[in-house]
């Protein structure tokens, strides 16, 4: 079978999900969000202890990876290099500043128009293209990202489960069963989360809404110490109450779970004016990756980037003059910044020019020598001029310095390898790309495809050997 060298950058939308969803992401995500409240449920029975905190770190944590898995098989998802880094910078951002580099973010990018985000034991935070189209500022989307690290940091479903004395392991199996059902019958998850909501008593809910508040200062001081203006906070606030009232009777998503009070602008307003007053946002970033993600999911781009956003969609069109020309018309300010120059380069490629699209690659690159999306922009251009050793060696130099947590980038090497005719690194590769996603299962047999084609004894079978022990070992660990 002829695998495409392309990957779904210009298409977006990923093709994960393998049946049509019976079921909207908005429902989901209402229900997986509510679904954490049972931790928070009075088991009304004597239940055994699960242990220490460690013990429920990893139980919490497989709850967490379990139901993500579930969200993306069924939900479309955006698979795109640029908005990903943009959203993914940002949180490595607020990590750093705060001394939160421990803390292991898993981000997913939801297709889904809907305003939303939600965190995930684990470290797994979703975040939906509606909450981008429909944040005013990059402070203001920032504070969604803030609030929800800030549920993570703070440990909130643990604090939870602490508060009650005891684990409650019959709600933990409900979210469990919720997960799996979730596959094959949403109706019936439906009933299995709610089920255990109907045992929540008044008094962990008010907790929970402490916890809402500590989320909402704690986020604040991460926005201020990473250099963003805490006010974009209030800014979000005030704008999803404003579009709540619009939405009379269709509320938003985001606030089902997260509930704006004039109470809550108010603090958020009064708690800004104790950060310094140096944070800034960067506008033109934020504008073009707005402008992509609306492209990308068939929204409306009317501001100064329309230009970039009819020239993604006629390149997406295979139109490479049409393209050419509505990027003549973007502001200087806007064409000059990196990621509408990489989006110059693939048009530049379409057009036939590929030393003109690899030059301004290479600028990029000598710029920002630790920006991925122009690595992998240059490799698909490579790719498509049918040069895939040169694709692959690009990608490969680069992931032997940086490690990736796009899983995408070791599916796109195997591809590169697979045109190459390169089958030992065609399995390699590809069993990467399945441990990026923790599927140790599918990573363990391509590890050893790829072992029983590797000459005896040589580096090479040595590092495979190593991969594939490392992986079953995982793959035992987390059997059922």
């Amino acid at each position: 079978m002829k695998i495409s060298p392309k990957t779904n950058i210009l298409s977006g939308v990923s093709s994960r999900a393998k049946t049509p969803p019976r079921r909207t992401l908005k429902q989901w995500s209402f229900s997986i969000s509510f679904a954490f409240a049972l931790f928070s449920a009075n088991a009304g029975a004597a239940l055994p202890n699960l242990g220490n905190s460690g013990a429920d770190d990893g139980k919490l944590a497989a709850l967490g990876r379990a139901a993500m898995i579930s969200a993306t098989q069924h939900n479309p998802t955006l698979n795109d290099v640029e908005i990903y880094d943009y959203l993914n910078q940002l949180l490595i951002t607020l990590r750093s500043a705060n001394g939160l580099d421990e803390y292991k973010i898993d981000l997913t990018f939801f297709a889904d128009r809907s305003v939303n985000a939600f965190a995930l034991p684990g470290g797994y935070i979703g975040v939906f293209a509606g909450l981008v189209l429909n944040s005013s500022t990059e402070s203001a989307l920032v504070s969604v990202l803030a609030h929800e690290l800030a549920h993570l940091s703070q440990r909130h479903i643990h604090r939870f489960m602490e508060r009650q004395g005891q684990a409650n392991i019959a709600a933990m199996a409900a979210l469990i069963a919720a997960a799996l059902v979730l596959r094959d019958n949403p109706d019936a998850a439906q009933a299995t989360i709610y089920s255990g909501l109907a045992s929540a008593n008044q008094s962990l809910l008010d907790y929970s809404r402490a916890h809402e508040r500590e989320a909402d200062r704690a986020g604040q001081r991460f926005m201020s110490n990473a250099g963003f203006r805490a006010e974009g906070m209030a800014e979000m606030f005030e704008g999803l109450a404003v579009q709540e009232q619009l939405n009379r009777g269709q509320g938003l998503e985001y606030l089902q779970t997260h509930p704006v009070t004039q109470s809550r602008i108010a603090d958020a307003w009064e708690s800004a004016r104790t950060f310094t007053k140096d944070g800034t946002d960067d506008k033109i970033a934020f504008a073009l990756m707005r402008a992509r993600t609306a492209t990308l999911v068939g929204a409306p781009v009317t501001n100064e980037t329309r230009p970039y956003a009819l020239a993604l969609a006629a390149l997406r069109d295979d139109d490479a003059n049409g393209a050419a020309k509505a990027l003549k018309n973007l502001n200087k300010d806007l064409a000059s910044h990196r990621n509408a120059k990489l989006l110059l380069a693939r048009i530049e490629a379409a057009q036939g020019n590929l030393d003109t699209a690899l030059a301004v690659l290479s600028d990029l690159q000598i710029n920002f020598p630790d920006w991925y999306p122009v690595i992998h922009h240059k490799a698909e251009i490579l790719a498509d001029a049918d040069q895939h050793l040169e694709a692959a060696d690009s990608l490969r130099a680069y992931l032997r310095e940086h490690d990736s947590n796009w899983p995408l980038a070791y599916r796109s090497l195997s591809i590169y390898f697979h045109q190459a005719g390169d089958e030992l690194n065609t399995l390699r590769w590809r069993g990467e790309h399945y441990l990026s996603l923790q599927n140790y299962l599918a990573a363990a047999s391509f590890f050893e495809q790829a072992l029983q084609r590797a000459p005896k004894e040589s580096a090479t079978a040595v590092r495979l050997k190593s991969r594939l022990d490392y992986t079953q070992e995982r793959a035992l660990e987390e059997r059922p």
